[in-house]
């Protein structure tokens, strides 16, 4: 059984960034952690924000955008964003970004939100780099240019960040703002898989069914549509049947096993 490369991993991935980005960023909330010690929080952070401490505002911003603490009020979080933003703050820069993209206590802007990411991004903040790139990609807010979105998702996929490593690895795959290379293209999406990316375990599965930068193998190729389809991989669970349909019992049997005992962040369990 062939089965191909299917871009709706990573345009799937497009629509959920910018809902998904900002509670991802924002600074945890400490164990144990109640109403009562969000105001304290609050209050201990707000007289050091109104004097200009970064680091304050940005905790601020956070408590008006998650109502912890004080009212929810988005408009404000976005006052305080832009206070630590301004004095180059990269996790600010990017929320701020975020705000934009999304309207959130802001009219939507993209091309604002690509000026915040990419603030955050030249500071190194993987997460804006990655942000970057999907907007050159696409050309949201900006003229699409397939070699600036290869370039920031390297930039953020060094420093491992998942997602921009299955970005990477697909634009190998298809010689998309890169020359095409295979072995590239494998060993990016291995990276991503390894953290639990599902579309790249497609991905990486799709190379392995083909034999495209790794060694052909059905074995393997099975076990990573396995582990995407339970990571919601349409996709992958179109084709899970197919796949299996070409193992033996006892490597179909032994596949499962092994795909069921994996853990996130350990070495794929191939052969």
């Amino acid at each position: 059984m062939v089965i191909i490369i299917d871009r709706s991993c990573l345009m799937k991935l497009k629509s959920t960034l910018s809902c998904l980005g900002l509670l991802l960023l924002l600074l945890p909330r400490p164990a144990g952690a109640d109403e009562a010690t969000d105001k304290a929080v609050y209050y201990d952070c707000l007289p050091k924000a109104i004097a200009g401490e970064a680091k304050c505002q940005l905790v601020i911003g956070q408590a008006f955008d998650l109502g912890r603490g004080v009212a929810q009020d988005q408009s404000q979080a976005v006052e305080w964003y832009r206070k630590s933003a301004e004095q180059g703050n990269p996790v600010a820069q990017y929320n701020l970004g975020i705000c934009y993209d999304n309207g959130r206590g802001v009219a939507k802007d993209l091309a604002q939100a690509v000026l915040w990411f990419r603030k955050a991004a030249e500071q190194g903040y993987a997460e804006a780099q990655f942000n970057l790139g999907t907007f050159y990609e696409f050309g949201d807010g900006i003229d699409k240019d397939s070699q600036e979105a290869a370039n920031w998702y390297r930039k953020a996929a060094e420093q491992g960040h998942a997602k921009a490593q299955n970005h990477l690895g697909y634009f190998y795959y298809m010689g998309v703002g890169v020359p095409q290379d295979y072995s590239q293209a494998a060993q990016w999406c291995r990276k991503a898989a390894e953290q639990g990316e599902s579309g790249a375990q497609y991905y990486l599965a799709v190379m392995y069914n083909q034999g495209k930068g790794v060694p052909q193998s059905y074995f393997n190729s099975f076990i990573l549509i396995l582990l995407a389809a339970q990571g919601g991989v349409e996709t992958a669970q179109k084709n899970l049947v197919g796949a299996a349909s070409v193992l033996s019992p006892a490597d179909l049997k032994q596949s499962q096993t092994l795909a069921h005992g994996w853990k996130k962040g350990t070495p794929l369990p191939l052969r």
